[in-house]
């Protein structure tokens, strides 16, 4: 996406260059990631420049509302109004402008766009080649006490993301005097960080090369805006010194999330505090605000929506003194088992075998087919199968006994999903399946949907696609009737992904754009209705199979383009990358076009 700081002028730019691969001319080209500019960075020597812009290019601001396409967006153009209105609303407003964004500043260090940045670098120094950045920024200070040096500032913030541009020249803090800003600053080398204060980019890098008597055989320039690449350019060409620009759009490929809640929250705190707090804090603090409204033992099973194993453990644990003091000690137990599910999330395997036992020792325990599921679930995390299975198979006797429908339906579900050939999985699931829908009971009968599923998935292992296509649109019925959107959307995802396998392309093709569609006008509210991490887990899995239906199409731009939108997706989730390594083999093939 195109960032509305960006001149008119570059629209222009875009217009005359449709018909080449690069701005201008042979030596500047568009890249979105550093991997593109290896051949040229591997010709690199001695008497070779190297430069690197900063912001945009090394590192970017993680805050959602600072993304350059936030502000193009509805729900952008309505939150920066409203900042904008609580600054003007302040006594001096340029002041207190400068006083959030010096908090910011120094409170955060901004990430890295491509981690891989550290070693190229690295790499181009060991060999002796010099590099330097080249950043679009003042010289003086923020605030004077805010941050008294926003050289030093800038140094100090790269070399906490492990890059450090200090040992190219000798001369660590060289002053360009000869340009003097209408604010009395000048341009100033700071441990191989040039910064330019209020001059160009190509007139500021001109006047280091003289005052370091220095004359490059080539110079290489990245840099996100194309008007300070040209400019150095175009200096360049004064000089008669060959130039290779890079404008780099790695920022258009970072992930694009607005979630309303997390604004919301992030403009109240800075009415009230004077200060941004990061997404992070404020999902996490929204998290904890929730389950305080909600930590209550009536409903203690909603702290799972929290999504976070570590939170959801700290909640469970608060209940329990209040649920310990009640006569019938089941949800005593209840809560405990929860409790050891979540820290065997966490792979705190002894801790969550200790919770069972201090469960076991209650005088219901021996009997309460909960205690038994879930300490077959925390053997389940640890990869104990077959103990896993021991106690699901007598949490199903104890469930049957006493006729407890859900609880049956449950062990018997998590029997098929620990169960060792695939047939001893179908035929649990199908058992499962046989209660469900004969039972009476409504809860029993809500797991019809995720019964489905689980068969279909059975099918989909044992390679029987056709019944695994109908366990599936069976599925989708029971989803549809529960009205929750998240499981509806894994439903149809199942379904398209079945055709594929059935090699039904286009109507698997049209499933899955459907999806994205309906994925994208989530992201644009917010409002996700599931933990964010699951949220983008599932449109990784969309991503996933379009990347392999344009790749049977033989799409190649559009196959590599979702690979990486769902390579990006599915690596932030561990469990993923733990037990998927292979798809996402498969999805790295498919971005670097590998057959």
């Amino acid at each position: 996406m195109l960032n509305l700081r960006k001149s008119y002028k570059y629209t222009l730019l875009i217009l005359l260059s449709l018909n080449s691969c690069s701005f201008f001319s042979s030596n500047i080209q568009e890249i979105t990631s550093f991997k593109q500019a290896e051949t040229t960075l591997s010709q690199t020597d001695s008497n070779t420049l190297v430069i690197f812009d900063v912001d945009e290019t090394l590192t970017h601001n993680p805050l959602t509302h600072s993304q350059p396409w936030f502000e193009k967006t509805e729900i952008g153009k309505n939150f920066i109004a409203h900042v904008k209105h609580h600054i003007q609303s302040q006594q001096n407003p340029a002041d207190y402008e400068k006083l959030i964004r010096g908090k910011r500043m120094i409170q955060y260090t901004d990430p890295l766009i491509e981690p891989e940045i550290v070693l190229i670098i690295k790499h181009l120094q060991d060999r002796g080649v010099k590099v330097i950045a080249l950043t679009h920024m003042m010289t003086g200070s923020l605030r004077r006490t805010l941050i008294p040096s926003l050289p030093a500032w800038r140094y100090q913030k790269l070399k906490e993301v492990g890059i450090d541009f200090s040992q190219s020249f000798s001369d660590q803090e060289v002053w360009l005097t000869n340009l003097t800003s209408k604010f009395n600053r000048h341009p100033v080398l700071y441990h191989g960080i040039l910064m330019t204060d209020d001059f160009s980019k190509g007139q500021v890098l001109g006047e280091f090369l003289d005052i370091m008597h220095l004359t490059p055989k080539k110079i290489i320039f990245f840099d996100d805006r194309p008007e300070y690449v040209t400019s150095v350019q175009e200096e360049m060409k004064k000089r008669g010194i060959p130039f290779q620009g890079f404008i780099y759009k790695g920022m258009d490929t970072l992930p694009q999330n607005i979630d309303q809640n997390i604004l919301d929250y992030q403009l109240q705190y800075l009415k009230e505090h004077d200060e941004f707090i990061s997404d992070q804090e404020a999902q996490k603090n929204i998290q904890e605000t929730y389950a305080m409204k909600n930590n209550t033992l009536e409903n203690f099973d909603d702290l799972w929506s929290l999504g976070e194993p570590a939170l959801v453990e700290k909640k469970f644990k608060e209940l329990l003194p209040e649920a310990q003091a009640l006569e019938n000690k089941s949800m005593y137990l209840q809560i405990l088992s929860q409790i050891a599910l979540a820290q065997a999330m966490q792979q705190k395997f002894n801790e969550a075998h200790q919770t069972i036992a201090q469960a076991e020792k209650q005088p219901l325990a021996q009997t309460d087919r909960g205690i038994l599921l879930e300490k077959g679930r925390v053997f389940q995390q640890q990869g104990d199968f077959k103990q896993a299975r021991y106690y699901f198979e007598q949490s199903y006797e104890v469930s049957k006994k006493f006729s407890h429908e859900f609880d049956a339906v449950n062990a018997a579900h998590m029997i098929a999903i620990v169960a060792e050939n695939i047939d001893d999985k179908i035929s649990w699931n199908q058992q499962a399946l046989e209660m469900a829908l004969t039972t009476n009971n409504a809860d029993a009968k809500r797991w019809l949907g995720p019964l489905y599923n689980n068969l279909g998935q059975n099918y989909l292992e044992a390679q029987l696609y056709e019944k695994a296509l109908s366990a599936f649109q069976k599925a989708l019925e029971y989803r549809q009737l529960e009205n929750y959107t998240p499981n509806i959307r894994v439903a149809k995802w199942a379904i398209g992904h079945t055709l594929r396998m059935l090699n039904r392309l286009e109507k698997s093709l049209k499933i899955q754009e459907e999806l994205v569609k309906e994925y994208a006008q989530v992201t644009k509210t917010g409002k996700f209705e599931m933990p964010a991490e699951m949220f983008t887990l599932t449109r990784g899995w969309v991503y996933e199979e379009l990347a392999h239906l344009y790749s049977a199409k033989k799409d190649v731009q559009n196959a590599q383009r979702f690979a990486q939108l769902a390579l990006e997706d599915l690596s932030e989730n561990t469990m993923f990358t733990t037990t998927q390594p292979d798809r996402l083999k498969e999805l790295q093939k498919i971005s670097e076009n590998q057959s």
